[in-house]
């Protein structure tokens, strides 16, 4: 018998979704996103490279799988990866490199700041080099967890769970309907920069305009107004031709329901996953008609009421 090798270290890395500020971030405005469950896992067993036995299922191409082919951490050891959703939408591929990049460290008990993981995101040679360049805000909100406002122009973060309305918010997963997978990188990739920042520099102004209007409402516990801000910030992106239209059309319907405040897609194209602001609380029947219509329309409940999820984690050594 063929002795199996021992598991060096376990990562856990939360979800994550953003609620407004996809698409501005990108021109540096504000970005506000919040870890959910379930979680990623990534594991790292001592093996020889000869060892075929344990393959890495990390894809060399990825941005974890670039990475590690920079480190020695390549040669020892093998990677496994634990993806509960499989459908997409919650940040698998930043997970994956949060994993590697901490796992890739020659110490583990000292945890890296987020700008040094951000700084490695973008070093050269790890994202594509065409279109334009992810913003990093959903690998800093994993890393983070909890509630994370993230302002690129002042290369600052402020964490806002302890004045979060997590238990008004209902979310929905959209990627077991084909329509509604839209990968990131290649939503990116398919922008000229120049084009992207001179075709829609008005309402990026704009989207960041909005974006400080919920950090508003939310410091006021204004649920009305972060309702009607989620929704306004939908509707801009809409008239930019940035919300896919079964995005759009899951906004207008959940919008005219009795006890939405407001709702809106996330992701690219707002399509991956899908978030209504309620006003009733867990078991009232204006919430369970909105569950209930969710369900005939093919989206899946990922979390009735938000408990947002911790930091990325060492799980075992």
């Amino acid at each position: 018998m063929v002795d199996a090798p021992s598991i060096q270290h376990s990562i856990s890395i939360p979800g994550k979704v953003f609620l407004v500020g996809e698409y501005s971030v990108l021109a540096g405005g504000p970005i506000l996103g919040m870890t959910v469950g379930p979680r990623f896992e990534a594991t790292s067993v001592a093996t020889s490279p000869s060892d075929f036995r344990f393959m890495n299922i990390l894809a060399p191409d990825s941005p974890a799988g670039k990475w590690l082919a920079r480190t020695d951490a390549a040669k020892s050891q093998r990677f496994f990866w634990k993806d509960p959703i499989q459908t997409g939408g919650l940040g698998a591929s930043t997970a994956q490199f949060i994993a590697a990049y901490w796992m890739a460290q020659s110490d583990l008990t000292e945890r890296p700041h987020w700008q040094d993981l951000l700084e490695a995101y973008w070093s050269p040679g790890i994202l594509s080099s065409t279109g334009l360049r992810p913003s990093g805000a959903d690998l800093i909100t994993q890393w983070l967890g909890g509630v994370v406002l993230y302002d690129p122009s002042q290369a600052s973060v402020t964490m806002l769970q302890d004045i979060f309305p997590s238990e008004h918010f209902v979310l929905f997963s959209a990627t077991d309907r084909p329509e509604r997978k839209t990968a990131t990188h290649l939503d990116l990739a398919k922008w000229d920069p120049k084009d992207f920042f001179g075709t829609f520099s008005d309402g990026l102004k704009d989207l960041k305009a909005i974006t400080l209007e919920v950090v508003r409402s939310i410091s006021a516990a204004d649920l009305q107004g972060l309702g009607s801000q989620m929704t306004a910030y939908a509707e801009r992106l809409a008239q930019m031709k940035l919300e896919s239209q079964a995005a759009r059309e899951d906004r207008l319907f959940f919008s005219s329901m009795p006890g939405v405040l407001g709702c809106k897609g996330s992701g690219a194209q707002l399509s991956d996953i899908f978030v209504i602001l309620v006003d009733s609380p867990k078991g009232h029947p204006f919430r369970n008609n909105i569950l209930a219509e969710a369900q005939r329309r093919g989206l899946r409940l990922l979390a009735d009421g938000l408990s947002p999820e911790k930091e990325a984690s060492i799980a075992q050594w």
